[in-house]
């Protein structure tokens, strides 16, 4: 068996870097010309104004206080007096923050700040997925189809009063090295894994959660069709990923679960029931969206606006280009050496699917999981579990990208065997 060399990043050439900016900037427009005097989110007050004051209260307290960072003073915002750890009672963003430190150092423009990282946040999941994409198939073509899906997906434009739910750019690289680590059962892989995870838990709560679950459900997957369960060796890799992963998020962790307690944030199952998906959700855009937004294609009919299941989080439409290219790379694969790789996005696509339809899909699974996986009573929207259902999709994209470039005869297509090995 093969580890598949060439793996990784190497799949992203300066043309791929240059195709994702363009493709952010004209999705995001007009961002780019007014990029300090307009806030890129829905007109109105709610998430955008409150993380605006989450992320200028960060980049100043990192600026005065520098310290702050270690010692932990930073979750004591100046918000509730006189409780302490208020910046635990939303999204910290404080690792966003320190990647815009040096931008306010110089311009201390907070609201340029924030646009840059929307923008940052979309261009950085396309780049990432590119280079899951490009290691687990070697198609440069199938990787840019699965870039682009991830990086401007409709559900990225259903939430842009949400900055912290654009965060998704550590999730694909966390999947990369999970899947090198079952290939190779390297040490290095196994402490990417364990950091790529908890840098996506730290960028947001939400999503280290959800992340957890589909690494869980990805791994478990490819250890079925795969046949690694051989050995403790890779049960040994596991937990140092995991315990690498314990270490990184503990101190960011910490205040959330002494504010828990405190407070009691956990959401009962009625209350994930209110901002659950349906089955309808996944055919559904923002009203944005120029093909079928606009246009009423795929928008519920004016009388039904206000009534429970509508709104951004029942907005969860992937794309028909890409669940088209899905379908293609999930049966083309079954007679492929990268049938366990199909079925691994194909089983983290599932497990999305039923979590986002909340305790009214299907109630037992999901009141197992509530009551068994820690940290998941902080859950308010299962809905926003379709990211794994759009990360599934995209995935087999990719696949099936590919075997449309073999099935046309298409020069200079790698063929993937090389990365299919990793999970032959």
């Amino acid at each position: 068996m093969r580890a598949g060399r060439g793996v990784g990043p190497s799949g992203l050439g300066p043309a791929d870097v240059v195709f994702y900016l363009a493709a952010t900037i004209a999705f995001t427009f007009p961002l780019l010309v007014h990029p300090a005097g307009r806030l890129m989110a829905p007109i109105g007050p709610g998430d955008p104004y409150l993380n605006v004051w989450i992320l200028g209260w960060d980049l100043r307290t990192l600026t005065s206080d520098p310290l702050a960072l270690v010692t932990g003073r930073i979750f004591n915002a100046n918000i509730f007096y006189p409780a302490d750890l208020t910046l635990a009672y939303s999204d910290h963003l404080i690792l966003q923050a320190v990647a815009l430190w040096p931008l306010y150092l110089v311009l201390r423009d907070v609201t340029l700040c924030y646009n840059v990282l929307l923008f940052g946040s979309l261009l950085a999941s396309a780049l990432a997925m590119h280079a899951f994409a490009y290691g687990v198939t070697g198609s440069r073509w199938g990787a840019r189809v699965s870039g682009l899906a991830w990086g401007l997906l409709p559900y990225r434009f259903a939430h842009l009063l949400h900055v912290q739910l654009q965060g998704l750019y550590f999730l694909p690289l966390a999947f990369l090295f999970l899947h090198r680590l079952m290939a190779g059962r390297r040490r290095t892989d196994a402490v990417g894994l364990g950091a790529m995870a908890a840098l996506q838990a730290i960028t947001s709560v939400y999503y280290g959660v959800i992340g957890a679950i589909g690494l869980a459900t990805g791994a478990a997957a490819l250890v079925v069709t795969a046949g690694r369960w051989r050995g403790a060796l890779l049960v040994r890799r596991l937990l140092l990923s995991a315990l690498v992963g314990a270490v990184i998020v503990a101190p960011f962790a910490w205040p959330y679960l002494v504010v828990q307690r405190r407070e009691g944030f956990g959401r009962n199952l009625y209350e994930a029931a209110q901002h659950a998906a349906s089955p309808v959700s996944y055919l559904r855009v923002p009203p944005g969206n120029l093909l079928y937004g606009q246009t009423g294609l795929l928008r519920p009919s004016g009388d039904a606006r206000g009534a429970k299941g509508q709104g951004p989080e029942q907005e969860l439409f992937p794309g028909l280009a890409v669940t088209a290219l899905a379908a293609v790379g999930l049966w083309r694969a079954r007679r492929r050496d990268s049938w366990p790789l199909a079925l691994s996005l194909a089983a983290v696509a599932a497990v999305g699917f039923v979590l986002s339809l909340g305790p009214e899909g299907v109630r037992l699974v999901y009141a197992n999981v509530h009551r068994l996986v820690p940290g998941f009573q902080a859950i308010r929207a299962p809905a926003r579990f379709g990211v794994l259902v759009s990360f599934g999709l995209a995935g087999l994209s990719a696949l099936g990208m590919r075997e449309l470039a073999r099935t046309d005869g298409s020069r200079g297509e790698p063929t993937g065997r090389r990365a299919a090995s990793m999970l032959s």
